[in-house]
């Protein structure tokens, strides 16, 4: 590690750390988080039991984050199929790729249904027309490969984040006291502080594997690593916390799909209308990126169907909005747990690679001192 370290002056370092931090919020935000249904249905829902369940996920999830990244360094591995499926298990390792697949359709879909919510709530039209809009144009865009787009859209992440989160703190200053009622929620939440914070946590790793383990190549160390992101979880679970605080002034709010950006129009207009083009600019960028993923990934296994890109692109689009009309908060609950109970497997895996891994490190470390 320290061939690595040697590499980096002291504000590389300190950099490094940053990118680190930023890029695991990143992993970790998105519509569902930062419209608060994601929180919502996993956590604040669950009356006066609503932050431990929280607690716990944060805890989990800095600390598998620490792990996942510690040891993608120290086992300089780039690719997810492999740090997780480590030994020769070619039709597990093929199942992992799919699952990796259709996590990416995942994430395509909710962004479909976010806008199709989004469009119905502000302009009282019908999810189909916003839903409609948003796939044509992510199909058109990521078939064309203007991938700078996402790029650029994705600058205003950092905004749309900072933007929640003072709407969070002027809501909780100006609320007129807080409430945490007990809500039964559709779908494959289980209603349990306990479970739900660990699958909320499966997910959420999901989330990050893919970006953590190619990310170790530009961190210096793994003690860095371990740094940027205890304080990337520090700044996810302030968020939260604020997110649910903000909630709970005005529980009625959650009655909606996007219940934060019901919570800015209650404000004023113009911070709702402000709020609305943040989230539509950061669900494009993800939606954006999500289909290109998805476009890359197809065209990684099948090379020779790349000639049929855009009709692959357009009937993954055409069923992505089909399962759209379900509605963001549906679709919320039933495939963040869904996915969350499914990555249990790939998570304990990975884990299980470490424990190995680091005791071979051990083991070979002694004999050598022998």
């Amino acid at each position: 590690m320290r061939e690595r370290k040697e590499l980096y002056s002291r504000p590389m370092r300190v950099a490094a750390t940053v990118r680190v931090a930023l890029t695991f919020v990143g992993c970790l935000v998105g519509a569902g988080f930062l419209s608060g249904q994601e929180l919502w249905q996993f956590f604040g829902s669950k009356g006066v039991w609503s932050f431990a369940g929280l607690a716990l996920a944060l805890l989990l999830i800095a600390a598998c984050g620490a792990v996942i990244l510690s040891f993608a360094i120290a086992s300089d591995e780039v690719r997810m199929d492999r740090i997780i499926v480590w030994f020769d298990c070619p039709w597990l390792r093929a199942l992992v790729a799919l699952f990796e697949g259709l996590f990416l359709f995942m994430v395509y879909l909710l962004n479909v249904a976010a806008v199709g919510s989004l469009v119905a709530q502000i302009f009282g039209l019908s999810v189909f027309v916003g839903g409609l809009v948003f796939c044509v144009v992510c199909t058109a865009l990521s078939v064309a490969g203007v991938t700078g787009l996402a790029r650029v859209l994705s600058g205003l992440m950092p905004v749309l984040i900072a933007v929640t989160a003072a709407l969070a703190c002027v809501s909780v200053a100006t609320g007129d006291g807080m409430r945490f009622p007990v809500v039964k929620i559709d779908g494959l939440v289980s209603g349990n502080w306990l479970l739900d914070g660990f699958i909320y946590t499966t997910f959420c790793m999901f989330c990050a594997i893919p970006v953590l383990v190619p990310l170790q190549k530009s961190v210096p160390s793994a003690r860095l690593g371990r740094r940027g992101i205890l304080i990337g979880g520090l700044l996810f679970g302030v968020l939260a916390v604020l997110i649910l605080l903000a909630l709970a002034t005005d529980p009625q709010v959650t009655d909606t799909a996007l219940p934060m950006l019901t919570l800015a129009f209650s404000k004023s207009g113009l911070i709702g209308f402000f709020y609305a083009v943040l989230l539509i600019f950061g669900i494009l960028s993800s939606g954006i990126s999500s289909q290109s993923a998805l476009n890359e990934y197809f065209t990684q296994r099948l090379p020779r169907a790349r000639r049929f890109l855009l009709p692959a692109s357009a009937l993954m689009s055409l069923l992505a909005f089909l399962l759209g009309l379900l509605g963001f908060e549906r679709l919320v609950g039933i495939l963040y747990p869904l996915f969350g109970y499914i990555g249990v497997l790939p998570l304990l895996l990975l884990l299980l690679h470490a424990v190995l891994f680091y005791r071979q490190k051990k083991s070979r470390n002694k004999k050598r001192r022998i």
